[in-house]
């Protein structure tokens, strides 16, 4: 199979950026769907392989000067993909990775965004359990727990989307290399098509 863009959806503090680390080091071929965002950077986020942090007048100039800027608000801050950029990654053999919290509006929406065939894997952590992960955070992170899409009944909605669901273990390491596994195998086209 050619280059797809595979969306891993879940719940803030599901697990989402603990797997992508671990696929992203392990496949080559594999790149990052970057985000750019005003959000402020939260403690976790030095060493984050998945946003471009910059102020307003920084995300404004990006926006303006991509022929190709897909725009969203979430939380109160601005996001924003140069689609561009990443139809010339998967145009160069790499299959792109991204997150998503679970909208599915924004996961149609990431969807049909791109050139390439797409595939979505919701993380089936449980919702409280990724709202304990989410409360041992820093505070940047912490208040995501009362962002609207962080129900049960948004994930539901997400999970019926779902090509693939990831049920994670709790161990990490076990859950890192099922998850490069899975990736491997949906690169590879061992697995049912997406």
């Amino acid at each position: 199979m050619g280059a797809e863009l595979i969306l891993l959806a879940g719940y803030s503090g599901a697990g989402k950026t603990t797997l992508e680390k671990a696929a992203l080091a392990h496949i080559p071929t594999l790149r990052y769907l970057r985000n750019t965002t005003t959000r402020p950077r939260g403690a976790r986020d030095k060493h984050e392989h998945d946003y471009d942090f910059v102020d307003d007048e920084e995300y404004e100039r990006r926006r303006r000067d991509s022929p190709n800027w897909s725009h969203m608000e979430y939380a109160g801050h601005s996001y924003g993909i140069d689609v561009d950029a990443t139809n010339y990654l998967l145009e160069q053999g790499h299959s792109v990775l991204g997150s998503a919290v679970p909208d599915t509006a924004l996961i149609e929406r990431l969807r049909g965004m791109f050139a390439a065939h797409s595939c979505l894997i919701w993380l089936d952590t449980p919702l409280a359990v990724a709202n304990e992960n989410i409360s041992r955070s820093d505070q940047v992170r912490r208040s995501r727990i009362n962002n609207p899409l962080q129900t049960a009944e948004s994930g539901e909605a997400v999970k019926r989307l779902a090509d693939y669901v990831f049920k994670p273990t709790g161990v990490v390491q076990v859950d890192q290399l099922a998850f490069v596994a899975l990736m491997q195998n949906i690169m590879n086209s061992s697995l049912p098509t997406c």
